[in-house]
């Protein structure tokens, strides 16, 4: 995961974003952390209409739906623990 879709996590929290466990997004504007990363992606590839790559590998994309969905850490948490860049997670 790149610092682009961390700072997209860091955002979330700090804007009340609803996080929801189990889905993607839900009609109440709630997202799960890989869902606002995926939406984000696309609303920056609307307005600019260039794609925003997130750097974020399968086995990543598994460790933040487990940290989200499992865990229940908040988009804040899952910015500051996930996908380090020595490879590893903070527990």
């Amino acid at each position: 995961m790149n610092d682009w879709a961390r700072e997209q996590l860091v955002q979330a929290q700090l804007a009340g974003v609803k996080q929801i466990k189990g889905y993607i997004r839900d009609n109440q504007g709630g997202y799960c952390a890989m869902g606002w990363i995926s939406e984000r992606q696309w609303r920056v590839q609307l307005v600019t209409g260039k794609y925003q790559p997130s750097d974020i590998t399968a086995k990543e994309a598994s460790e933040i739906m487990t940290a989200n969905d499992l865990h229940g850490w908040d988009f804040l948490t899952i910015a500051r623990k996930c996908c380090l860049p020595d490879g590893g997670s903070e527990s």
